[in-house]
């Protein structure tokens, strides 16, 4: 990075994707354009080499959650969508409590433009989560943005008392709209809702209460959306493996109806994943494995579900030197 540059962590998991895990890192930390990807994609590669311990390293149970692949504004972007947030405002003239200040508006830009976040931006997101569900993804696209800095999240975590359960069912209700082919912006909203979702879940402050809602956020997501969209599925898939390994390694251990629903909607993408989503495959994957590590009972009730079936597709579909294969082997030894 240079002489007298911070110095930058970066974390994984052993079966993680080197090729998400390095654009998630650089996306984090402001970094695109300025250091070549595979730098980073090498750099995690070699660390996940295994190890000879007594013992085989297991991509199972997964252990980290992670933010939404999808890029954060870029400069060229930050306009556009102060301009939308503007525009949608000015439709409020006659309704206060939803149009936000002119100060609340420059607290937007100050995060958008130089990543400060302060009670201004705060108080915008808690009032655009009153926005008609349809104009919900500038609010989303700015909510999603200050949940992967780390060093904003922590203002996000002390407003949890003004916030509450609010961005969740925020999030919950713009994802069940249906969908729409009349030029609205219902479709821009509901994608923005999944990528929030996976970026709030990175946030430990946070944790338990996407576990107890997984269920209608599961439900909201397979409702409203068909898995043949590309950037639909790598959302689901990671956004299920996100709740799993919040159950898995928190107290909040999830009850076997929500495990089971995690499952489930992992089988479904793996079901309908084509041979180019190895992306979501993999976190689906993932999320299947580590459910069957929960309990002997869940990890028998999986199986009878068509776990093996489903894995050995993948395992078919899928090049031996993909990550979707490599996991999808290992997961299948689970159910031998």
């Amino acid at each position: 990075m240079g002489d007298g540059a911070p110095t930058l962590q970066i974390a994984f998991n052993d079966g993680d994707d080197a090729t998400a895990v390095a654009h998630a890192f650089l996306q984090k930390n402001g970094l695109q354009g300025r250091i070549d990807p595979q730098q980073i994609i090498e750099f995690v590669r070699k660390a996940q080499q295994p190890v000879a311990f007594g013992g085989t390293k297991s991509s199972f149970p997964c252990s980290v959650t992670q933010p939404s692949p999808a890029p954060l504004p870029s400069a060229i972007i930050v306009p556009k969508l102060m301009a939308k947030i503007s525009q949608f405002n000015a439709e409020f003239a006659e309704q206060k409590r939803l149009q936000l200040t002119p100060q609340e508006l420059n607290g937007v830009q100050e995060l958008l433009q130089f990543d400060v976040f302060g009670e201004s931006c705060r108080d915008a997101i808690i009032k655009g989560m009153q926005w008609p569900h349809d104009k919900a993804f500038p609010i989303l696209d700015v909510l999603r943005t200050v949940a992967v800095k780390s060093t904003n999240a922590n203002i996000l975590l002390v407003s949890k008392a003004q916030i509450g359960d609010k961005w969740i069912n925020f999030v919950q209700a713009v994802a069940s709209l249906a969908s729409a082919s009349d030029g609205s912006y219902i479709d821009t909203s509901r994608m923005m809702s999944l990528r929030c979702c996976n970026n709030l879940m990175t946030l430990p402050g946070l944790h338990f209460q996407v576990a107890a809602d997984v269920e209608p956020l599961i439900d909201a997501f397979k409702s409203s959306a068909s898995s043949s969209a590309e950037g639909i599925r790598s959302e689901w898939a990671l956004f299920v493996r996100n709740a799993v390994a919040i159950m898995f390694h928190t107290h909040y251990a999830g009850t076997e109806v929500q495990v089971l629903a995690c499952a489930n909607f992992a089988l479904d993408i793996m079901r309908s994943a084509p041979p180019t989503a190895g992306f979501a495959v993999w976190n689906a994957v993932l999320a299947l494995g580590t459910c069957a590590h929960f309990s002997p009972e869940i990890k028998s009730r999986i199986a009878a579900s068509g776990a093996k079936e489903a894995l050995t597709r993948i395992i078919d579909a899928f090049s031996s030197a993909d990550s979707a294969n490599t996991v999808a082997t290992e997961a299948l030894l689970l159910f031998k």
